[in-house]
């Protein structure tokens, strides 16, 4: 069985400014790394074997703060990036509001393109073939994978069974663990969207 520790990297000044962030390279804050070092010494006994990591800056700081105390090198993985929406990067949200794309972009998860990015399908894609070569690559094995909260979204309504439209009613925070558990064609949602006072591992 195949335990997949998700995490969302730590806050940024982009997510308190509430900016589009997408591929931008934007660092966690004072914040996020603390928010990150709470989680980090909850996990520094779990059995995790390996971290991987989307290669953006805020995770890849998220994960060398998880990694550090399990004696761990995080493996960058490019599948587990941001929706690409270069076209809105540096935009507050409030400017977007009402947009017809936004709102279509999870309602209409395999028809709507963002601007100059990616259809939410095309993310759900990208991320549910990392998890299968996880299966492949650690079949019996705890692993984590710091991420963003929209591929996350995408692997759990996959797994789960649900449409991917139905994945806008999942929250996932800065710093947060869900954990799926996927043992042959059996999947257990073990843990959602927990902050660091609620980890409870082995």
């Amino acid at each position: 069985m195949l335990t997949l520790a998700l995490i969302r990297h730590g806050e940024t000044d982009w997510n308190r400014e509430r900016r589009v962030m997408g591929w931008g390279p934007i660092s966690i804050n004072a914040e996020g790394r603390a928010q990150v070092e709470r989680l980090a010494e909850r996990l520094s006994a779990a059995p995790i074997r390996a971290i991987y990591t989307s290669p953006l800056p805020r995770t890849a700081d998220s994960a060398a703060l998880l990694a550090k105390p399990l004696g761990l090198t995080p493996i960058p993985d490019e599948r587990w990036i941001e929706t690409k929406i270069t076209g809105w990067e540096g935009k507050l949200w409030s400017e977007l509001a009402g947009h017809p794309i936004r709102a279509a972009y999870y309602m209409e998860p395999t028809e709507t393109r963002l601007p100059d990015g990616e259809i939410f399908a095309e993310v759900q894609q990208r991320t549910v073939a990392a998890v299968e070569e996880l299966r492949q690559r650690h079949s019996s094995e705890c692993v984590a994978v710091v991420s963003h909260a929209d591929p996350i979204r995408a692997v759990l309504s996959h797994y789960l069974g649900q449409p991917l439209s139905a994945s806008r009613h999942i929250r996932i925070d800065h710093a947060t663990l869900s954990i799926l558990e996927l043992d042959g064609a059996t999947v257990s949602l073990r843990l959602l969207n927990a902050p660091p006072e609620l980890v409870r591992l082995p």
